[in-house]
């Protein structure tokens, strides 16, 4: 590792109570934010720059935001267990599973609530134009690494140093993909500058056989819950999209992608497929793949759940793949709940189902942020509610950067 003294930037103790000594919630934020980011600039604009900025936050920062930031939530206040309520919903949702309380999100005062501030995704977002991968650091945990419960001292350095790994221009490991193949996740985000919550906009996580990860922001469309629980894309913004995807892909490796795959956690509607459909025609083979948990439970005599990587197929009409699941080489399953499979819902392509589960399993295991044995979702869906968030913090005018690492 290569260090220079110029890239050292301190925050001095007048500029700490500058934004400590704030009287609103809303002033205390941006003068934090508009702080670090004159720090970043600040490197950002010297001749030789480094691969990587650590940016340690300080405590006065950090306790001055657990009062301010947190309180800067929805303008319609909801009780403790509303909020909870809440969050669990749109997690399950995330997920692609349904829920009995839908009616909850659909009444008019979470209609018409805004998204809470959040510190990271705003200076993440503020900060992407300087082309700067950065690792966020809170002091509370870096002076207190292995007493806390959170996480253990191996845990931490592995998490912190693989995710120091990839910023710096690395791979930490990657998959055996056939040549040539592009997946390609779509799922979509609500930007925090839309005061109506039914202004959507959609993106697309792509991961190719290189090991290249790349964020794409497609078109901003309405959708209300009057028209379904899942948004949907038209036939000229699913289309565009995909194009934007095959665009990248030949701008980044120089030819076309010889097979593209695209998961999605709802079904395919008639003119969203059409419009997917419309710029595959000039590859040589593609898969279209809705992927969600059911709710579907299987049960094995023993002490342990399924296996992961358990493959079932009823009767050649329902598919289920278990993403996570007893792990022999563990030989334990390192999670306190049963684990449930995700079924394959919409398949159109060239590939058989078995393949296709394949390469969900594999890369299931392709995160990363962190040091779990695998996700549930693949990397190509799993992040989509993390980089969604960053995004919602870019104007539309500002072209987000197409590169994961400046998302997590």
């Amino acid at each position: 590792m290569i260090f220079n003294e110029y890239w050292n930037c301190q925050i001095t103790k007048n500029e700490l109570n500058f934004i400590t000594e704030t009287k609103t919630k809303i002033e205390g934020f941006n003068k934090a934010i508009n702080l670090l980011e004159s720090k970043v600039k600040k490197i950002a604009q010297q001749d030789s720059k480094p691969d990587l900025l650590l940016i340690i936050i300080p405590k006065e920062i950090e306790d001055f935001y657990k009062v301010v930031g947190k309180n800067l939530e929805d303008d319609v206040k909801l009780s403790p267990s509303e909020k909870k309520l809440k969050c669990k919903i749109l997690s399950m949702r995330h997920e692609g599973q349904n829920d009995l309380f839908g009616l909850l999100l659909e009444s008019d005062y979470i209609e018409n609530s805004k998204i809470s501030q959040n510190f990271r995704r705003a200076f993440k977002a503020k900060i992407m134009k300087y082309n700067l991968p950065t690792q966020i650091i809170l002091s509370s945990i870096l002076n207190n690494i292995g007493t806390t419960k959170l996480q253990d001292e191996a845990t931490f350095a592995w998490n912190i140093f693989t995710a120091l790994y990839y910023k710096s221009g690395g791979i930490p490991w990657n998959l055996k993909i056939e040549e040539g193949t592009c997946f390609v996740g779509v799922s979509f985000y609500k930007n925090m500058s839309e005061t109506s919550f039914t202004i959507h906009t959609s993106l697309a996580q792509v991961f190719t056989d290189k090991g290249d990860f790349l964020i794409l922001r497609g078109a901003k469309f309405n959708w209300s819950s009057d028209q379904g629980k899942t948004p949907h894309l038209d036939y000229e913004n699913s289309k565009n999209l995909i194009k934007q995807v095959i665009d990248k892909y030949k701008e980044t490796r120089g030819i076309l992608p010889k097979r593209i795959v695209i998961h999605k956690t709802s079904k395919y509607w008639p003119d969203e497929l059409k419009g997917f459909l419309e710029p595959l025609k000039d590859i040589e083979q593609y898969d279209l793949v809705a992927l969600y948990s059911t709710g579907v439970r299987f049960l094995r005599s023993g002490n342990y759940p399924v296996l992961r990587g358990t493959y079932c197929s009823i009767a050649e009409q329902a598919h289920f793949i278990f993403t996570q699941g007893y792990v022999p080489y563990l030989e334990t399953f390192p999670r306190n709940y049963i684990p449930e499979p995700l079924e394959i819902v919409h398949h159109i392509g060239d590939s058989t189902k078995k393949k296709i589960c394949e390469e969900i399993i594999g890369l299931s295991k392709m995160n990363w942020n962190n040091s779990d044995f695998s996700n549930k979702l693949p990397i190509t869906l799993s992040f989509a509610h993390k980089v969604g968030e960053i995004l919602s913090y870019i104007p539309e005018k500002e072209d987000p950067h197409p590169s994961y690492k400046f998302y997590m």
